[in-house]
């Protein structure tokens, strides 16, 4: 069942950096079980720069992006949860940051990589989510990067024979949404020989 819905009046509504550009459009699953995926059409409505669908989750209440495509006479998603959709403008900022209550290092000094120095930044965003595109410079460079989706990791592996070159690097990183939106930039300052010096101890 389709039904058209009132904004609730809880400030927490929204996360900051959603804004709301359409009504809201509840959708209940009356008397049969459903699972599975379902196509749901919004017909007359088109998205502008920086929104899409999302679904507030009937369990979770966590807004979501949904996947769309464009049918004729208006705008497509995939469902497959119950809840609230709307039409969406993502304006927050992604973040890139060291991780929290996590290690940098993944390794133990039994086990560490004889060939490079890992470092490991974590990422976030309460829109869109994260486009898969990062910045990484080293030294003003750009220097490769992995990503682990799993972990929401960015792993970026820098070879331990810098240190003869350079004591010290400086790493820069930032990330972008899929609405476009960009991260801050990220400032590790890196001293490889002091890393060396303390593995060694």
């Amino acid at each position: 069942m389709f039904e058209v819905v009132g904004t609730p009046a809880s400030e927490n509504f929204l996360p900051e950096g959603l804004v709301l550009k359409s009504e809201l459009i509840e959708i209940e699953s009356t008397g049969i079980s459903w699972s599975g995926e379902a196509k749901f059409l919004w017909k007359g409505k088109k998205l502008g720069k920086g929104e899409n669908l999302y679904l507030l989750e009937e369990g979770t209440k966590r807004w979501v992006i949904l996947k769309t495509f464009s049918e004729i006479g208006g705008i497509g998603a995939v469902l497959t949860k119950i809840g609230i959709v709307a039409v969406l403008e993502d304006r927050s900022k992604p973040k890139i940051d060291h991780p929290f209550l996590i290690s940098r290092y993944r390794f133990t000094p039994e086990v560490r990589p004889t060939t490079f120095i890992e470092r490991m930044y974590s990422i976030s965003d309460v829109g869109s989510g994260y486009a898969g595109g990062a910045e990484i410079l080293l030294d003003g460079q750009v220097f490769p990067y992995e990503f682990e989706s799993d972990r929401k990791m960015i792993l970026v592996k820098i070879p331990r024979s810098f240190a003869k070159f350079k004591r010290r690097l400086s790493l820069q990183a930032r990330i972008r949404d899929r609405a476009g939106n960009f991260s801050d930039w990220l400032t590790d300052l890196i001293d490889l020989g002091q890393i060396l010096e303390d593995e060694k101890s």
